[in-house]
Order: structure tokens, then sequence, then C-alpha cells
């Protein structure tokens, strides 16, 4: 979800861009991790909608033979993100504390 050619298209697509993945990161743990550093908490929640709308479009694909375009699986996150933050408001996500900055 990070290394995949297409899925780098789809992270193009948001507004967060591709996350940074420091060099020493190898696992998808990690590097989701590693954006308690770089993301303030709003887009930490948009790039794990982000994260869930390539994973479903890639089941999509191996279950169904359905491709979406890297616009709409980025727009579905987006849209996701967008309920989130409509329904559940930043201060009740509860993982604020364990960013470095905001």
């Amino acid at each position: 979800m990070r290394d995949c050619a297409f899925a780098k298209c789809v992270w193009l697509a948001t507004p967060i861009g591709i996350p940074p993945s420091p060099p020493y990161v190898l696992s998808m743990l990690d590097w989701i991790q590693s954006w308690t550093s770089h993301l303030n908490p709003s887009n930490f929640a948009l790039g794990l909608m982000v994260l869930w709308a390539i994973w479903g479009a890639r089941n999509n694909r191996l279950w169904n033979d359905c491709t979406d375009s890297p616009d709409v699986i980025a727009a579905r996150g987006l849209s996701w993100w967008q309920e989130l933050q409509r329904v559940a408001p930043a201060h009740f996500w509860g993982f604020s504390k364990h960013f470095s900055r905001e």
C-alpha cells in the first residue's frame, strides 16, 4: 500500500499526498506509526481512511474483477474521512496524545 505504483497514484490524489516513509521503516505497522510524527490527528485519520479504501479496492479487483481509478479510490477515502469528521470530532478520537505535533 505504500510501494505499489497504483497505490501511490491514489495517495497523490489525496490532500496529504504520500505519507513519508523513513528509510528504517520496513513494515506497514511501522510506516503507519511513523505518521504520528509527520501528520496531525486529522490527517492521520485521513491516511487510515485512504488505506482502507485502497485495501477495499484491491479486494474488489481480486474478487469481483472490478477496477476503480485512483481518483475514485481517493475520493472514497476522503468521503469516509469527511463522514468521520461529521460524526466524531477529533477531540473524541482519543489518540491525539500520541502525536509529536498538531
